[in-house]
C-alpha cells in the first residue's frame, strides 16, 4: 500500500482483519508525518452531503458538480459504500461528533481540531485526523502489518502485464517491494516500470 493517510491506513487495517499482512510505504519519515488526512478538520461527507443520503442522489450530485466528468458507475459504488465506511470506522474505535444541524456535519472526527493555522501542531496533534491516523496505525502494527516510514514509491513494478509491486527509495537505497496486490492510497502519480 502506497501512502499512510486515511485511505492507505484504512485499507491496511481492513486487510489485517481479513488475515492479510500488508506493507504500507509512507514517504514521511516520522510517525506524525504531515499529510492532508492528519491536519484535516475531519468533516466526513460525500460531495458536501451526509454519508447516509441515498446513493443515487449522491451519485447524481457528483455528476452535476463535475459536469459529467466522473464515471457514474464508480461514483454510485462509492456512494453505496459510504454508510458502510462510516460504520466500519466506528468499529475500529474512530469517534465522531455532529458539529451543526446540517446533515453534512453529522460525521466529524473527534476530538475536534482546534482553530489554528493549518500546520500549527497545537491545532491538530492528537485531534481529528491525527487521532484517527494514530489509531489505525497502531491497529495495523498490532495485527501484524508493516509500515515503512521514509519510503518514497517511485514507480510500479509490472511483470507480464500485471502490477506486482513498487520501486521505492529510502535514504540512498532503492528497494523493490513486491506483493500479491498493490493499492495506491495517495494522489501521487507513479510511472510504470517494466522488469
Amino acid at each position: 500500500i502506497v501512502g499512510a493517510g486515511l485511505a492507505g491506513l484504512s485499507a491496511a487495517c481492513r486487510a489485517t482483519e481479513l488475515g492479510l499482512t500488508p506493507t504500507v510505504l509512507e514517504q514521511g519519515a516520522a510517525q506524525d508525518y504531515l499529510c492532508n488526512s492528519r491536519v484535516t478538520g475531519g468533516v466526513v461527507h460525500f460531495a458536501s452531503e451526509s454519508m447516509l443520503e441515498p446513493p443515487e442522489e449522491l451519485a447524481s450530485k457528483v455528476q452535476k458538480i463535475t459536469a459529467g466528468f466522473t464515471n457514474r458507475a464508480v461514483t454510485l459504488t462509492l456512494a453505496k459504500d459510504a454508510k458502510r465506511a462510516i460504520e466500519w470506522l466506528s468499529t475500529q474505535g474512530v469517534r465522531f461528533v455532529q458539529i451543526s444541524p446540517l446533515a453534512r456535519h453529522r460525521w466529524v472526527f473527534a476530538p475536534l481540531r482546534l482553530a489554528r493555522p493549518a500546520l500549527e501542531p497545537e491545532g491538530w496533534k492528537r485531534r481529528s485526523g491525527d487521532a484517527v491516523l494514530n489509531l489505525l496505525y497502531r491497529k495495523v502494527i498490532e495485527r501484524g502489518g508493516k509500515i515503512i516510514l521514509g519510503a518514497q514509491a517511485k514507480s510500479l513494478v509490472v511483470e507480464e502485464g500485471r502490477c506486482i509491486g513498487v520501486m521505492a527509495t529510502r535514504g540512498d537505497t532503492t528497494e523493490r517491494q513486491v506483493g500479491e496486490a498493490v493499492l495506491l492510497g495517495t494522489r501521487r502519480h507513479l510511472n510504470a516500470h517494466k522488469v
